[in-house]
């Protein structure tokens, strides 16, 4: 991910800009997506697991309580 950002804003003087910003979100999004399934596998075993989204809305809530900023509806 942070390959793909220096890429983007041209911070590596032997290569310059390369990439685009586009290519840092799908790299972000392969982030949250490889940490999903992983809470999805701990729960593997669960005789019920959770939904993953539920414990995602969850957790944002929680996050934005900490930080004083509301959760979005």
């Amino acid at each position: 991910m942070i390959t793909a950002l220096i890429g983007a804003l041209g911070h590596n003087p032997r290569k310059g800009p390369h990439g685009s910003m586009q290519d840092v979100q799908r790299e972000l999004l392969d982030v949250a997506a490889g940490a999903l399934l992983a809470v999805a596998h701990l729960h593997a075993q669960d005789a019920r697991p959770p939904d993953i989204t539920v414990l995602l809305a969850e957790h944002i809530e929680q996050v934005a309580e900490r930080s004083g900023i509301k959760a979005p509806q």
